[in-house]
């Protein structure tokens, strides 16, 4: 953990401060939205999204106070509250060391022997359909599947598919 005091680094990592920033950002896309009537689009965007603080102009003179956290001030302090939730959470170990990515296209009716995984898969379907004879589940386009490390499975893609699987 970075030499952040305690509280500091617990606020900056808490699950609160990433809901604020985020009804903070839903606040200020309807704001902007409610603003382009009368501002235009790329103006409202300018006030309340690009910008890190949201100003109103006092009527009849040139006066500007600071009225709520702009888009880019709250956008800045959720990026830094993901990362550092990230950093303290992050298990640094030689286990854990190193990161695949694959994608993977395999024909109808193929079969891929019973293998085991020694980390944790993370597996996302672009098209088609995939199971594991092991279970009942079938993995279709649009579907996520997590497997947790040492898991043990036969891959298998059903001679029905009228295309290929596409699997990341």
């Amino acid at each position: 953990m970075p030499r952040i005091s305690g509280r500091a680094w617990d606020a900056l990592t808490s699950l609160k401060l990433t809901l604020v920033c985020l009804a903070l950002l839903m606040v200020l896309v309807v704001a902007c939205t409610l603003a382009q009537v009368t501002l235009g689009v790329l103006p409202a965007v300018n006030a309340y999204i690009r910008s890190f603080l949201v100003w109103l102009r006092v009527p009849g003179s040139n006066v500007r106070i600071p009225v709520f956290p702009g888009g880019a001030l709250v956008g800045l302090v959720l990026v830094a509250n993901l990362v550092a939730a990230q950093v303290r959470r992050l298990e640094l170990s030689w286990r854990k060391a190193g990161l695949w990515v694959i994608r993977a296209r395999f024909q109808p009716g193929v079969t891929i022997q019973r293998h085991r995984h020694t980390g944790e898969v993370f597996a996302f379907t672009l098209k088609g359909s995939w199971k594991y004879l092991e279970y009942p589940q079938v993995n279709t386009a649009g579907s996520y599947l997590y497997e947790p490390a040492g898991s043990i499975h036969t891959l298998h893609v059903p001679v029905t598919n009228a295309e290929v699987t596409d699997v990341w």
